[in-house]
């Protein structure tokens, strides 16, 4: 009878050990660190992070042509900060867009006007995929970064991911900061990358 109670113990024990562990979990993507090359150009910066982790090397030039219809953000002029190639962009729902110019190289997407939920981060990173936030300010406009990882510590749930804005890089936040940060800003669109 000991024995079958020993045996219980250690079932017991072993079982709550793997509920421990099924909770928390680290993954990342070895995803490149691109710093945007011009005030407005966090867009381009984060789709050439996508196109280079999935095999295509543009510069943000090239995509910033591309998006644009233009063929003068490119060369050895001194770039003119107050060009129309120095602009925002859409992250998806428009010619030009950051969905757009992932499709125009073969990268698929999936386009969501909220956050990820903790799942979809989870799993998204699990198969290999970064998915692309679009931040907007509470003072106004927006910015667009490249997520890559989790980690999901007892108590607290961290993402990962790339700020393309000169000085930021790579960036641990809870998710919960993540998702919105008191007049700072909110996770207001995604997009789910696939090839």
């Amino acid at each position: 009878m000991k024995t079958m109670h020993r045996l219980a113990a250690a079932i017991g024990i072993a079982a709550l050990s793997s509920v421990a562990v099924a909770g928390s979990g680290y993954n990342y993507l070895d995803v490149p660190q691109v710093t945007q090359e011009h005030s407005n150009w966090c867009w381009a910066a984060s789709s050439v992070d996508v196109l280079d982790w999935y095999g295509a090397n543009p510069s943000q030039c090239s995509v910033v042509n591309w998006a644009f219809g233009r063929s003068d953000a490119c060369g050895s002029n001194v770039f003119d900060w107050n060009s129309a190639a120095n602009s925002p962009n859409a992250l998806y729902g428009q010619a030009g867009s950051v969905q757009s110019v992932l499709q125009n190289s073969g990268v698929g997407s999936t386009a969501y006007a909220s956050a990820l939920s903790w799942n979809a981060i989870v799993n998204d990173v699990n198969a290999g995929h970064p998915f692309v936030m679009r931040f907007g300010w509470y003072s106004g406009g927006g910015h667009i970064l490249v997520g890559y990882g989790y980690d999901d510590e007892p108590g607290t749930r961290y993402v990962g991911y790339m700020n393309p804005w000169p000085g930021e890089g790579f960036t641990w936040s809870t998710y919960a900061w993540t998702v919105s940060a008191a007049y700072d800003h909110t996770w207001t669109h995604s997009l789910r990358t696939s090839n």
